[in-house]
């Protein structure tokens, strides 16, 4: 059937997930060409049909889409690709999400992350609080994404010479690691777990 949802939303849903198992493989360039296409697909959805009942699932898709293909420049070591994409996605995750979503948090930490990448501390914690204070007007606590911000605040806090705001950041960061996966450890809570350790031995 010839219509938006066969054209743009289903080809753009097939390619985020065929993202994914490209980046799982290795497959780096395959993964980035999927995600930049996956990326016009969307767009031109909401371009296209501004009104139709999937374009809040498709924005949802777009912000993700920013994130995980700014993540893939980053993880490559491309940080100035990595932080045009991810004031892309920030910008449209401001204009059509509130202060206390997901995608407006993973957006805004993005831009943190590679700031502190860049070496541009100072110029991350504006970032790093606008994401706290999205956290913190969500209905529910996400443990999770408090982890991820608090190993963030530690990194940057470390930068600007300051370790023993740092231990204080991943010591909270890990509480939240435990609230939400017990004593399981994934890449995230390794990392954050051996700076603890650095810093400490270092005090």
């Amino acid at each position: 059937e010839d219509n938006l949802e066969n054209k743009l939303y289903l080809p753009a849903a097939i390619r985020g997930n065929l993202f994914i198992i490209k980046l799982n493989s290795g497959k780096h360039t395959e993964a980035t060409k999927l995600a930049e296409e996956s990326l016009r697909l969307n767009q031109r959805f909401l371009e296209e049909a501004p009104n139709h009942p999937l374009v809040a699932r498709v924005k949802r898709n777009l912000a993700l889409g920013y994130v995980n293909l700014s993540s893939l420049h980053f993880d490559l070591g491309d940080f100035e690709r990595s932080e045009d994409i991810m004031r892309l996605g920030f910008d449209f995750s401001k204009q059509n999400f509130e202060p206390k979503t997901e995608e407006y948090f993973l957006s805004v930490l993005g831009v943190a992350e590679v700031k502190n990448a860049k070496q541009e501390p100072e110029a991350a914690l504006p970032y790093l609080d606008k994401a706290e204070a999205c956290l913190d007007n969500m209905e529910t606590d996400n443990y999770q994404l408090r982890a991820y911000l608090y190993n963030v605040y530690g990194s940057v806090s470390y930068k600007l010479d300051t370790p023993k705001k740092a231990l204080e950041y991943y010591k909270k960061s890990e509480i939240y690691y435990k609230k939400f996966n017990g004593e399981s450890y994934d890449s995230n809570r390794l990392y954050q777990s051996m700076n603890m350790g650095i810093i400490s031995a270092e005090l």
